[in-house]
């Protein structure tokens, strides 16, 4: 889901994606709210090593890379 200034995280919930990216305390409400797709967790949004490794990861599993 990108946000584009009319969505926020709280609709994710309607929303349908291959892959969501969220920061830890994000990615645990989309959890309960039950949103289909990949979740990506990342416990630092700005930690560019973490999240290549995170993305790279979950990227291959969708055979995306």
């Amino acid at each position: 889901l990108v946000l584009d200034g009319r969505k926020t995280w709280r609709d994710a919930g309607s929303e349908t994606a291959e892959m969501f990216v969220a920061t830890r305390d994000i990615a645990e409400q989309l959890i309960s709210m039950g949103v289909n797709g990949r979740l990506v967790s990342l416990d630092n949004m700005v930690d560019k090593a973490a999240m290549k490794e995170k993305l790279s990861i979950a990227l291959r599993e969708l055979g995306a890379l």
